[in-house]
């Protein structure tokens, strides 16, 4: 018993998670620049446009709304107007940003300059490119792990050569996504199907299922929110890597949640005022680049501190 209470005292908090993280990045803030270079593409390269498909769909619905809908004009015309905003300001290359990984990037979202527009006009050009530019985000947030966790690692013989060790998690977390979409249509199609039907007898069962089932979907991202970390850190396959984000956030259930809440809602809350910052002046802009790298991956590391802290913790207890 007295060995397990001194194991539980070295927990470090979430909030001790958080300093440890962001001095991590005070200490090598060379660490940012992986993401400062991606938003300085999203503001100042040029922007990958869907718009000619887009237009497609639109006249398709132009033509099509008064025999399906004669009496609601005024509804495709709100469409009409949303699909125009999205085509003018949605950028296919803010698929580099691979939400997976954590790398955090101000510019992904917002609308690029006139540094020019690249056009994709047909929907196979579009399946290619977007699967190309995940891949390669994909390998942006590989190598920016790499880099962060290579710096938790005390001992410099355990490192692999920088490329190689951002490959192998590359195919690791390839692995992952395909397990991911795998199970969600697989879980999605028959689930969606039984709703559809309920809704034609018992559309208040249908509403409740439904409901169920955005509740399940965020209890999963709970629950598997250290999978990227146990990759990084543990040098392990998928199945492994949610199986040890699973027992993490079930043995620290409240701090595990808090954690997420307040990266949740720092990254979130911050982005907004560094986005209010860059409207102010080009050099506001700058600054919230930085200010958002920096507190982004102080984040991430206090996310890898933590679980490495309590995946320790959880193996001292088994042996």
């Amino acid at each position: 018993m007295e060995e397990t209470r001194n194991v539980e005292e070295t927990h470090i908090g979430v909030i001790d998670s958080l300093s440890a993280g962001l001095n991590l990045i005070t200490e090598r803030a060379w660490i940012i620049v992986v993401p400062v270079l991606l938003d300085i593409w999203y503001w100042l390269g040029p922007r990958l446009s869907i718009s000619p498909l887009l237009r497609r769909i639109e006249e398709l619905l132009i033509r099509s709304a008064p025999a399906a809908m004669p009496e609601a004009p005024v509804d495709i015309d709100v469409v009409n107007n949303m699909i125009d905003v999205i085509g003018q300001q949605f950028n296919l290359f803010s698929l580099l940003s691979a939400s997976l990984m954590g790398v955090p990037t101000l510019m992904a979202g917002a609308s690029s300059n006139d540094a020019g527009v690249l056009e994709i006009s047909g929907w196979m050009a579009l399946i290619g490119a977007a699967t190309f530019l995940i891949l390669v985000g994909l390998a942006i947030g590989c190598l920016y792990f790499t880099l962060i966790v290579r710096e938790l690692i005390e001992e410099p013989g355990d490192h692999l050569p920088l490329l190689r060790q951002a490959g192998v998690m590359w195919l690791r977390i390839v692995a992952l996504v395909l397990l991911v979409l795998f199970l969600g249509v697989a879980l999605f199609v028959p689930y969606s199907f039984l709703i559809g039907l309920l809704s034609l007898i018992a559309g208040g069962v249908a509403s409740v299922l439904m409901s169920l089932f955005y509740v399940g979907v965020i209890w999963a991202a709970v629950y598997l929110f250290f999978t990227v970390d146990a990759i990084a850190l543990n040098d392990v396959g998928p199945i492994r890597a949610i199986w040890n984000s699973a027992n993490i956030v079930a043995r620290n259930f409240w701090s595990a949640f808090g954690l997420i809440a307040l990266i949740f809602i720092l990254s979130q809350g911050l982005s907004l005022i560094w986005q209010r910052l860059g409207e102010v002046h080009p050099v506001g802009m700058i600054i919230g680049i930085a200010g958002h790298a920096f507190i982004g991956s102080g984040l991430v590391a206090a996310g890898l501190l933590f679980y490495r802290d309590r995946y320790q913790h959880w193996k001292q207890q088994v042996a």
